[in-house]
């Protein structure tokens, strides 16, 4: 883990950071084989953010039992009632003060908890955290998000409006540096991905 730090620092400068997305798959349970494995890859690696899609209410338990001392936890659920999958974002505790967080509905009524457009397939949420890294003062903006998925073109309209509210989102803090990790159901080549990246 320390050999990639500084190959990241040596390469990218002092002032780069480790970021991991992670899609955790939403059912799994306590005994699950792939639950040791999630905490162990966090782990090895100590990425300074993380985020993860299709974390589910269990999943979120999981995850604040096992790395509750490394990293604090923010983000509620998709549903009304803060529940079900969540886009969280994990950040390192030791390293980070948070300023601001929140969760916001990939919807006309972005505030409004549980609501979507009336096309997409689930409830769609993006989670973000204005961060401050303790040691300089030094503050971005880390958004994380998971978005529809496309198997008709008519369908790709939806994650453009989705990704649309979450752009909208992230120019509050224009002032800042921002990431964007998240499951953008999205090729290279997708209409989405040429505006998160020309943006």
């Amino acid at each position: 883990t320390e050999n990639v730090v500084l190959e990241c620092k040596k390469h990218l400068g002092e002032d780069a950071i480790a970021v991991m997305s992670f899609n955790l798959m939403a059912g799994a349970q306590k005994g699950d084989k792939r639950v040791d494995r999630v905490i162990q890859t966090i782990l090895k690696y100590r990425p300074a953010v993380i985020g993860v899609q299709e974390a589910t209410d269990n999943w979120m338990n999981i995850l604040r039992e096992r790395l509750g001392d490394t990293y604090t936890v923010v983000g509620v659920g998709r549903n009304a009632d803060g529940h079900d999958e969540h886009s969280a974002i994990l950040y390192l505790t030791e390293e980070f003060d948070c300023l601001e967080s929140g969760t916001k509905w990939l919807s006309d009524t972005p505030d409004v908890a549980g609501s979507k457009f009336a096309e997409s397939h689930y409830t769609r949420i993006m989670t973000y955290a204005h961060l401050s890294r303790k040691s300089d003062g030094r503050q971005f903006l880390h958004v994380n998000t998971h978005l529809d998925y496309t198997t008709k073109l008519e369908e790709e309209a939806t994650q453009v409006a989705q990704i649309d509210v979450l752009l909208e989102e992230i120019a509050k803090f224009s002032s800042i540096p921002s990431i964007i990790t998240g499951d953008f159901n999205a090729t290279p080549n997708s209409q989405v991905y040429r505006i998160v990246t020309d943006g």
